[in-house]
């Protein structure tokens, strides 16, 4: 029993042996392989951590810059539309404006062509026989008070209106003055909304580049990784081809042993007999 255990550590050493100096060549230079495809691993996958983190932060920029934009957007369309309303003020102004500017003309007009009718007419240069004409004196005094009032009456409708214009245009002013404001706000606005619109293009197309360039490490990585698999796997086949190969050697020499014992047996057994 013990001479059989003896022989199976004789073969399992000599394997060992044998498989220790074949792995000095071609289990060695797979394993270099697959070291030098670690390293590579390791390299692509640092990259692609930080082209990872690069794309995160850019998405980052990116959001932060549409919201910009969206503010600028929706500050734009407020402006606007207070543009607008501001222009229908301005036009509404500039119509009643024009309609008193008219209508004070034609009063001027009709109160001069009134006193020129008066200062040309026979009644007009005989003013003095207009009011003497009268019956009374009482009637003389109406007909001079109603002189006076048609004249004063036409001034002070005059003077109303020039007042009423003034007060419009003044409010017209303001008015544009405000839309002006507005004006140079909304041009600022729409400025910096086109600045920001390129720098929107510019992160889009960073992260367009950088998920190029992730794809690409990603493949990498896996190819990579499926090489150093294959490397294993050619590392676990020719461990284990040299061990059996190792093993049948192992064997035939323990086989030889065995044989050359017992011929070295039977011939001193052969000896012992003879007389």
């Amino acid at each position: 029993m013990n001479r059989y255990v003896l022989i199976a550590g004789i073969i399992c050493a000599e394997a060992l042996g044998v498989s220790a100096q074949t792995q000095s060549k071609q289990v060695r230079r797979l394993e270099k392989q697959r070291t030098e495809m670690q390293k590579k691993i390791e390299k692509t996958s640092r990259e692609l951590q930080l082209i990872q983190k690069h794309g995160a932060e850019e998405h980052k920029r990116l959001k932060l810059v549409q919201e910009q934009v969206a503010n600028r957007k929706e500050g734009i369309s407020v402006i606007g539309k207070e543009m607008e309303v501001l222009q229908g003020q301005i036009d509404s102004l500039g119509g009643r404006i024009a309609h008193l500017r008219n209508r004070e003309s034609r009063i001027l007009a009709q109160y001069a062509q009134s006193v020129k009718a008066l200062q040309h007419s026979k009644e007009g240069r005989n003013q003095m026989i207009f009011l003497l004409s009268a019956k009374s004196i009482g009637e003389a005094r109406e007909r001079q008070h109603f002189l006076s009032k048609y004249a004063l009456s036409a001034s002070r409708l005059a003077k109303e209106l020039k007042e009423t214009r003034g007060e419009i245009q003044r409010t017209q002013d303001v008015v544009n003055a405000t839309h002006d404001q507005k004006a140079v706000t909304l041009a600022l606005r729409d400025k910096e909304r086109k600045a920001l619109e390129v720098e929107e293009g510019k992160h889009s197309s960073n992260i367009s580049n950088l998920k190029g360039q992730e794809k690409k490490l990603s493949q990498d990585l896996a190819r990579q990784r499926r090489q150093a698999s294959q490397l294993d796997a050619q590392i676990q086949a020719q461990i284990a081809a040299e061990i059996a190969a190792a093993e049948v050697r192992a064997r035939k020499e323990q086989e030889l042993r065995e044989r050359k014992r017992r011929q070295v047996q039977a011939s001193k057994q052969s000896r012992t007999k003879e007389p």
